[in-house]
């Protein structure tokens, strides 16, 4: 008798997201693997194992149980390109330890990565034998040929054998369905992006017959109780043929059935989506992946864009919540593509809409092969550890991760820039300067408003509505000497700046001192890092520094200390920091938790930016500085006159 062993391994999610995935499905394929080898060889034992939300150690520890128990004569592993070292490594455990005359256990790979990559795989002594493409026959050409060759390659399934996944569920040691199942209408793709390798393992489209499906459904539902289904088709509305009738048995059935599936959305017409409707689907996703023409093209995607969105409308007519899914980060992506990209949001409204990180370079895509001769990666990264690459050919992932902030601006978001103002006419000029020149695309929607104390003078530069005035007996000078009462008073003057900011219904404030000159591009890049408290670096020489050193608006804890050497934040980048001030974006939502007034039991409180980070820590909201585009700090009339020879080619001294 064989005895077999078909694993699907781990492939969690990493931590920052990144890569694997979170559990929302069942592994189908090697459920549709034991369905149909049942039926091709009598005297045999399946077992499959679905490892998904395992560690590598646990996975190995089920596995090695089952062998200590069972006499195996092959084991096979899914071989997906983001979980093949987990693979690979359980693979190489079980050969280390099962090598001895006692055991004869054949292992082997199929599935996507191992379809491509199996020229390379093949030198792996550990694997005995690598089944490319559709995975069926593949199994039983192995099973049936005790001298198979190491690299397996039988074809594609005729669609009438393709079986009923559902019958290979009961050689699952634990069925982790929930209450949605897996199902298939087809196989392959109608189309070649050339970020996709799908064509690659599947070969031509084909659809299964509607009476096929539909038995599958019903076996679900008498079986499991299921009657929520996810059809993990690449181009499930492709064959419009054969999808009606399948609507039209699944209208007609009791209890009724609910679906969701993946579509073209150019391959669509309403006479279908009523149909679905009345059949039950609830939710359909699309692939857009750009709203730039030329990057579609660039991709390959040849996608009706007008079709594609009369059909958005004609879904979301129907009541079927559309899910629409992109791309950032391809060849040629740029802040102008983003824009489109965003607009094709705005404008077709969907309920939802995703995307990766970035662009995820995988083996055997046109891409990738492109690559592959520019020069930017080889066949051999495969060999190693690493998980499949994101494409930062021309952005960094600092960037895409921008690219993907800027998507969620639906609406355009409201900043108000605000300070309290106590300036020489000549320095607040040149503030008002730098924040006149900040980038604003049309995500972005700016105001001021300044509280001028005993600044009467500089009303002039500012318009109505843009300012109010206090005057009182407290003095400013420029050396930053400070009391108690006066930050008692910037405290006080900050709180009331942010219940205007509340009346005005905007999104966030970006306050500036009004000694600092701000780069242009630094408005935009803080909301693009979509941190809910973002401070831009500058550095400076404060009053009393012994060491005549430039040290950062920003510390790691307590009054001004750091965890490590300051000068690291030289480095363009984004920081964890304690806190910051002087020029911080912040979200409104932080203010629900923090505000500026002093702290009574903590005596450097008294500075009202500190009072407000430690309120922030408290309620568990992350601090960031950011050090792209540093501003600059003009507290001094020298440090002005120099700024202003530098950027004027010389000027009216200040005195």
């Amino acid at each position: 008798m064989i005895n077999l062993i078909l694993v699907y391994p781990p492939h969690k999610a990493s931590n920052d997201g990144l890569h694997g995935q979170d559990r929302d499905w069942f592994p189908i394929g090697i459920a549709s693997l034991a369905a149909y080898i049942e039926t091709k060889i009598k005297d045999i034992k399946i077992t499959c194992l679905d490892l998904f939300d395992l560690n590598e150690d646990e996975a190995k520890s089920k596995i090695f149980n089952l062998l200590s128990e069972e006499d195996i004569n092959y084991i096979g592993f899914t071989l997906m390109t983001e979980q093949r070292h987990q693979a690979l490594d359980l693979i190489d455990e079980l050969k280390s330890y099962y090598v001895t005359d006692q055991y004869n256990i054949k292992t082997f790979v199929g599935g996507p990565h191992a379809s491509i990559m199996y020229q390379q795989l093949s030198e792996y002594e550990e694997i005995d034998h690598i089944i490319v493409g559709e995975g069926e026959k593949g199994l039983e050409y192995l099973l049936t040929n005790p001298k198979a060759e190491k690299i397996i390659k039988q074809g594609e399934l005729p669609i009438e054998e393709i079986p009923l996944a559902v019958n290979g569920l009961k050689y699952f040691d634990e069925v982790k369905l929930g209450d949605q199942a897996p199902i298939i209408f087809s196989r392959g793709c109608t189309d070649r992006c050339f970020f996709c390798s799908t064509y690659k393992t599947w070969k031509k489209y084909r659809t299964r017959t509607p009476e096929d499906v539909f038995r599958e459904m019903r076996l679900f539902e008498s079986l499991y109780n299921i009657t929520d289904f996810k059809f993990h088709d690449d181009s499930a509305t492709a064959n419009k043929e054969n999808l009606l009738p399948l609507c039209r048995l699944l209208n007609s059935f009791e209890p009724k059935f609910t679906f969701e599936m993946t579509a073209r959305a150019d391959q669509l017409d309403e006479e279908l989506i009523y149909n679905l409707k009345q059949a039950g689907l609830i939710k359909i996703a699309l692939g857009i992946e750009s709203g730039s023409e030329k990057l579609r093209n660039a991709m390959n995607k040849k996608l009706d864009i007008e079709k594609a969105k009369e059909n958005i409308a004609l879904l979301k007519k129907h009541k079927i919540k559309v899910h629409l899914l992109f791309i950032v980060g391809y060849p040629g992506e740029t802040k102008e593509t983003i824009e489109e990209t965003r607009q094709f949001i705005i404008e077709t409204n969907p309920d939802a809409f995703s995307n990766l990180p970035g662009l995820m370079i995988i083996p055997g895509t046109p891409i990738y092969n492109k690559l592959v001769r520019d020069g930017w990666i080889d066949d051999t990264y495969w060999l190693s550890r690493k998980p499949a690459p994101y494409y930062t050919g021309e952005h960094s992932m600092d960037t895409l991760r921008a690219f993907n902030n800027r998507l969620r601006i639906i609406k355009p978001l409201k900043i108000m820039i605000a300070g309290v103002v106590n300036q020489k006419p000549e320095i607040f000029k040149a503030y008002l300067e730098g924040i006149n020149n900040l980038e604003t695309g049309s995500h972005i929607v700016t105001s001021k408003y300044f509280i001028l104390h005993n600044s009467d003078n500089l009303k002039e530069f500012l318009n109505e509505g843009e300012y109010e005035t206090v005057n009182n007996h407290l003095t400013h000078d420029m050396s930053h000497t400070w009391t108690y009462e006066k930050f008692k008073f910037m405290a006080d003057q900050k709180n009331k700046l942010i219940q205007i900011a509340y009346k005005a219904e905007a999104d966030y404030i970006f306050w500036i001192d009004s000694d600092l000159i701000v780069q242009p591009p630094t408005l935009e890049h803080l909301i693009d890092r979509g941190a809910p408290i973002v401070g831009e670096i500058f550095w400076t020489i404060w009053p009393g520094n012994k060491e005549n050193k430039e040290l950062p608006n920003c510390w790691d804890a307590d009054h001004y200390s750091f965890a490590s050497d300051p000068e690291e934040l030289r480095k363009p980048g984004l920081y964890d920091v304690g806190g910051t001030g002087a020029c911080i974006l912040v979200h409104m939502s932080a203010y629900k938790f923090a505000n500026y007034s002093p702290i009574p039991n903590v005596t450097f409180s008294a500075w009202e930016d500190r009072a407000f980070c430690i309120r922030a820590a408290c309620a568990s909201i992350p601090i960031y500085i950011d050090t792209v585009y540093p501003a600059e700090h003009l507290y001094t009339d020298e440090l002005y006159n120099k700024w202003y020879n530098k950027n004027k080619g010389g000027g009216v001294k200040v005195e």
